[in-house]
């Protein structure tokens, strides 16, 4: 299992680095996940076949894209937690009226 948090997060979920915070895209969160799982697949133990990614919140949205781009043996299953899966701003005349 490989765990990471988003960049700018340090202990206890708090923001370390304001700037890397504000300044993050999408983009930047997608590269990260897909280097963590290049990472964990490569570990000796890691049957890359049997590769799962949880993904929460926004990190659902993120795990729906590594899924879809990456190849079926690399990512066997794919599981979402309270997952947002559309953009903020697509969302947002949801909530301004």
């Amino acid at each position: 299992m490989l765990r990471y948090d988003k960049r700018g997060v340090g202990a206890n979920l708090t923001i370390a680095d304001n700037n890397v915070w504000e300044n993050m895209t999408y983009n930047d969160l997608v590269q990260d996940a897909q280097k963590a799982l290049n990472v964990l697949i490569q570990q000796p133990e890691v049957n890359p076949n049997k590769t799962s990614i949880i993904g929460h919140s926004e990190g659902g949205e993120t795990a729906t894209r590594i899924a879809i781009d990456n190849p079926a043996t690399k990512i066997k299953n794919i599981v979402l937690l309270d997952a947002r899966i559309q953009k903020s701003c697509d969302v947002l005349h949801l909530f301004v009226r």
